[in-house]
């Protein structure tokens, strides 16, 4: 009896094995955000979230994050690791693993929702074996349910996809809503100009391809992403100075500024006295040298005015175009 016990044991164990064998040994890879707007931080949760769901699911053995590290921080693959999207980097990285297939998660927007897409790769034959995709609406909960799901389709478990309710509801005023969704991103890009441009940016590109492109609130945004990623330019012609001394007695004049070349050649009138200088713009930044020690360093606004300091910061000057 004893015997026997101890056989089926080893029966059991066997199997266990030998099922624990089949399980392809899989590298999950950094998720690729295609649509640029999830943060840096959400998409390294997620791909832990992804990792937690592939070993709950019992269907894979996932490489950990450490020896997937460790393995591709070798001297040959230092640079390439983390901006390594591209399917062939993936499996020349999945093979110095000793994978046997790699995941690759990819996150897009359109048409008001964003869809995350998993693709596995069986490394021996080079070639996608399964693949899973659903939809959420852009925060950490629904990307969070969206990796649930996709990972239980990829373990072969039944699921139901869950119903995303998209930016645009579809009904028979849509017209109408997208274009009142269009105003209101518009409006609020607008408003979050001068405190925050990225998301200004953002909220712009949001709008482009949320309505068709030639519309009235796509040409708007358009017009405020060209605006605003254009760089900034410095006015030739006339302006209004008014500055404060280092001793902090205030001073009043004109300038002008002439452009040949890349160099900006200023006139200043101040009183009875005329100054002369030279300079060039880098980013938003004029620097002209007028014959003193320390030039004098422009910050150019976006309506055009330049504030300015001179005397190492002792001194300040503001430049309005006439």
């Amino acid at each position: 009896m004893r015997y026997l016990t101890i056989l089926l044991t080893v029966v059991v164990l066997a199997f266990t094995l030998a099922a624990e064998e089949k399980k392809p040994k899989v590298a999950v890879m950094e998720m690729h955000d295609l649509s640029g707007k999830l943060t840096k931080t959400m998409l390294e949760t997620a791909t832990e979230v992804l990792r937690s769901e592939l070993v709950a699911s019992n269907r894979f053995v996932v490489i950990s994050k450490e020896r997937q590290r460790k393995e591709t921080v070798k001297e040959a693959k230092k640079e390439s690791w983390k901006e390594c999207y591209d399917q062939s980097c993936r499996i020349e990285l999945g093979q110095a693993l000793s994978a046997d297939s790699i995941l690759s998660t990819t996150i897009t927007f359109f048409g008001g929702s964003y869809t995350i897409t998993a693709e596995l790769v069986d490394l021996a034959k080079e070639a996608t074996v399964a693949g899973a995709k659903a939809q959420f609406d852009g925060s950490e909960k629904e990307l969070g349910r969206a990796i649930t799901e996709i990972t239980a389709r990829l373990a072969g478990k039944e699921t139901q996809p869950a119903v995303v309710t998209p930016t645009v509801v579809s009904t028979p005023s849509a017209g109408k809503s997208v274009e009142a969704r269009a105003e209101e991103l518009y409006n609020k890009g607008r408003d979050l100009e001068a405190a925050d441009r990225e998301r200004a940016l953002e909220l712009y590109r949001d709008v482009m391809e949320l309505v068709p492109v030639g519309s009235r609130y796509h040409e708007r945004a358009k017009e405020r992403v060209t605006k605003l990623t254009a760089g900034p330019t410095v006015r030739e012609g006339n302006y209004d100075v008014v500055g404060y001394n280092p001793n902090g007695t205030h001073y009043k004049g004109s300038l002008t500024i002439k452009k040949q070349g890349d160099l900006y050649y200023v006139t200043w009138y101040i009183a009875n006295n005329t100054f002369n200088g030279k300079g060039h713009l880098k980013g938003n930044i004029l620097t002209i040298d007028w014959g003193e020690p320390d030039p004098v360093i422009y910050t150019v606004q976006e309506n055009g005015v330049l504030k300015g300091t001179w005397a190492k910061g002792a001194g300040s000057e503001t430049l309005t175009p006439k």
